[in-house]
């Protein structure tokens, strides 16, 4: 696995050799220095001819007083004072301090103040100064978990160290994770991740980025499936050995081909269904079809009577003894005989 460290800033060393240049022209700015490093503090914007400078160091005692400590004074000529006499120096054309070999005991309120030369205070200025150990180049490694995610730890050494983590160039996401936060230094991520991850350490005074290049763990395989019972397995990554759906489908496209098998042998079912109730309705319909003769043989009737009406209409000589006798052998019908007009004119004779 093959790992390579990036280093943002100028260093020699882990932290020897990092200069840090603070604009502290402006009263209360906050300056930051690193461990073995040097601090370059731009005090004023340019040396003023007859005035005098002292810089002065604030430091807290143990029974919670004040110690102004001088740092150096300069009035035409520099003079620091014997503790910084060698690791320090000032450049009067750009109004900067340099302080070397910085250390913790460096971490302080310090004071600038400007006098006339008559002795009268023009101005005083703070400044706050914080010590920081720099960061180490950050080492990786690696582990995979039993479902096949995998398990990351950057580690390093320095102050108030924070992290952040890059995926092949983008800012890693919350759905790479499994576990764990981006801002951390031990993340789990999700499985089959790959592509070069960066794990990037940084604090005020110094930053490097480890960059790693990552494979899905091997011996791992994502099933999905409907087990013959009709129990569901959901989408997860077991081992290749795992015989769970073996049987069955082993991954999305096949649990989906199955449930639309399911919807085809549905459709067919309906389908025949419909045909066999459309048989049947034909069958009910023709059974009805095939009663209507018998509902209209009144009418038939009707009409064969009144053909024997008009039988007797037709025979003109026909006499009261031959209707009696007609109707006596059923060969026609009384209503025939009454509505007649021949015969009534016939029994009217």
């Amino acid at each position: 696995m093959e790992t390579v460290f990036v280093l943002l800033m100028m260093t020699v060393g882990l932290s020897h050799g990092i200069e840090i240049h603070c604009d502290a022209r402006q009263n209360g700015t906050q300056c930051y220095g690193a461990v073995n490093g040097t601090v370059s503090l731009r005090l004023v914007e340019k040396i003023e001819t007859g005035l005098h400078y002292q810089l002065i160091k604030c430091v807290k005692s143990t029974e919670g007083y004040i110690i102004n400590e001088k740092v150096f004074v300069f009035r035409r000529v520099f003079r620091p004072m014997d503790k910084y006499q060698s690791r320090s120096s000032f450049d009067d054309s750009s109004g900067t301090f340099d302080m070397r070999d910085v250390t913790r005991s460096d971490e302080a309120q310090y004071v600038l103040k400007i006098f006339d030369w008559l002795g009268n205070r023009l101005q005083t200025q703070y400044l706050h100064l914080f010590v920081q150990a720099a960061v180490s180049p950050p080492k990786m490694s690696s582990e995979c978990l039993s479902q096949g995610q995998m398990s990351v730890s950057c580690s390093c050494q320095g102050d108030s160290v924070q992290y952040n983590w890059i995926l092949n160039g983008e800012p890693l996401m919350d759905k790479h994770l499994f576990s764990g936060h981006l801002d951390t230094q031990n993340i789990t991520l999700t499985q089959a991740l790959s592509g070069v991850l960066a794990c990037g350490v940084n604090n005020r005074v110094s930053s490097y980025i480890t960059v790693e290049h990552i494979t899905p763990c091997p011996g791992f395989k994502r099933i999905e499936c409907t087990l013959s019972n009709g129990t569901h397995i959901p989408q997860r990554w077991v081992s290749e050995n795992d015989s769970l759906c073996a049987t069955t489908a082993t991954t999305p496209v096949t649990a989906i081909a199955s449930v639309s098998s399911q919807h085809v042998v549905g459709f067919i079912v309906g389908l025949v269904v419909g045909i066999l109730l459309t048989i049947l309705l034909l069958l009910l319909c023709r059974y009805t079809t095939s009663k209507a003769p018998c509902c209209a043989r009144p009418v038939q009737s009707q009409a064969t009577n009144q053909g024997s009406v008009t039988a007797h209409r037709t025979n003109q000589s026909g006499s009261p003894d031959d209707v009696y006798s007609a109707l006596q052998h059923g060969d026609t019908s009384v209503y025939g005989v009454i509505q007649n007009p021949d015969y009534e004119n016939d029994t009217a004779v």
